[in-house]
């Protein structure tokens, strides 16, 4: 499916520029019709003409970064325990894509060198720091990052302000987006916790948007992007109040709802 518009960003500046419609973000790539985090979730993502790309990653044992949602490898592979108990090769030899269809035996977790690769300029990406690997990701995500020439194309994103502060001081020049939680930010307001890393954007849970806090981001011309919208209508009403963009499981299955109202 090809986009009649030609307003498709290749670099984050782009995706974070003021349109008409709503920006849609591959949620771990197209998520609900292939196994998440893989590589060939990131080429189906890059086929629908994603926004943004985004993926999770945290570390193996010796220190490489791999992109992987859970702690631990039960539900999304077939090996058992924490990632971070388990050196690359011993990654690399895991399915991670049987769980999902007898089709996709065979995928594997991918390096974030290798899903950068695959994904090239073509899309700008959201690395999610997980919280599991803690502050060490961080310098060898941006090592990644920096070695694929990514820099404009890629926002690191996390929960936790500390490891955002470190991406801050170790690469100023990749951009922070904050993920936000009301158990982690508390009564902070939306203007403190974009501060605290320059962030240039903020992304609340669907159950936890509201209005008024998309209205103080706007004021501060920061974006908000709400995740994670499956529904066409709950992503009609989202961008009535002036949401950026939303996180989706299907690009093209929301894009056809919207298409269709």
């Amino acid at each position: 499916m090809v986009r009649a518009d030609a307003d498709r960003p290749t670099t984050v500046a782009e995706y974070l520029r003021p349109a008409e419609r709503l920006r849609l973000i591959a949620h771990r790539g197209v998520s609900a019709r292939f196994p998440e985090n893989t590589l060939a979730a990131f080429e189906a993502a890059v086929a629908a003409e994603s926004d943004l790309i985004e993926l999770d990653v945290t570390l193996s044992k010796d220190g490489v970064p791999v992109v992987l949602h859970d702690a631990t490898l039960d539900r999304t592979t077939d090996g058992r325990g924490p990632a971070v108990a388990r050196t690359l090769a011993e990654l690399e030899r895991l399915d991670a894509g049987r769980w999902f269809g007898a089709r996709f035996e065979g995928e594997r977790i991918p390096t974030l060198a290798a899903a950068l690769d695959r994904i090239g300029g073509r899309v700008p990406v959201n690395v999610e720091l997980k919280e599991e690997a803690g502050d060490a990701l961080v310098r060898p995500v941006v090592d990644v990052v920096r070695a694929a020439g990514a820099e404009e194309r890629v926002v690191l994103s996390c929960f936790e302000p500390a490891r955002l502060r470190v991406a801050r001081a170790v690469a100023p020049e990749i951009a922070r987006s904050s993920l936000y939680a009301s158990r982690v930010h508390r009564r902070r307001t939306p203007r403190e916790i974009l501060a605290e890393v320059d962030s240039v954007q903020l992304s609340p849970s669907r159950r936890e948007v509201t209005a008024e806090m998309v209205g103080a981001c706007r004021a501060l011309g920061r974006p908000v992007a709400v995740y994670t919208v499956n529904d066409p209508a709950e992503a009609r009403a989202l961008r009535a109040i002036g949401v950026h963009a939303v996180f989706t499981d299907d690009v093209e299955a929301l894009r056809r709802g919207l298409e269709e109202a």
